[in-house]
């Protein structure tokens, strides 16, 4: 499989985007730059996103934490699938969920993209609380791959 590196497209005939300083010190030490997309996005869930990483780092119970995110409620499993189809290299996806057997909140980020169109694989990372179902009180965080089959997403573990 070809690796597709979405970080390069810089809308610039294809030449690589000029890395000032500051931002090859950051990549240097091993963190993402987002795309604008993403950084809008996190910057508008950042306090949820970094408290919700925290209590999951930190092994915490979920303890009424997602009735307060401001996380998109997300009801319909096609939001989460329309997301793998748009994925890039550090997309984000932010939700607050009840469906009937489960429910909570949850931050996922692509951590990379192999392949094209029908026959990709993601890998994505994802930290989340469970308020309902089976889960209920827990926080994790999980790391996946995704691979689309024809038109189908399915994890790989």
């Amino acid at each position: 499989m070809r690796k597709v590196h979405s970080n390069r497209d810089s809308g610039n005939g294809g030449q690589p985007a000029r890395i000032f300083p500051l931002a090859a010190a950051v990549l240097a030490f091993g963190m993402v730059v987002l795309s604008p997309d993403a950084q809008a996005q996190t910057t508008k869930y950042a306090n949820d996103q970094a408290e919700l990483v925290r209590r999951v780092e930190q092994g915490e119970q979920e303890n009424g934490y997602c009735a307060k995110t401001n996380f998109p409620r997300r009801n319909d499993i096609g939001d989460f699938f329309k997301y793998l189809d748009d994925a890039k290299d550090g997309l984000e996806f932010h939700a607050k969920s009840d469906y009937p057997n489960s429910g909570g909140c949850s931050y996922y980020r692509i951590l990379s993209v192999d392949g094209e169109s029908s026959k990709r694989c993601l890998k994505t990372r994802s930290w989340a609380c469970f308020d309902k179902g089976d889960q209920n009180g827990k926080c994790a965080k999980v790391d996946r791959t995704w691979c689309k089959d024809g038109k189908l997403w399915k994890r790989t573990e």
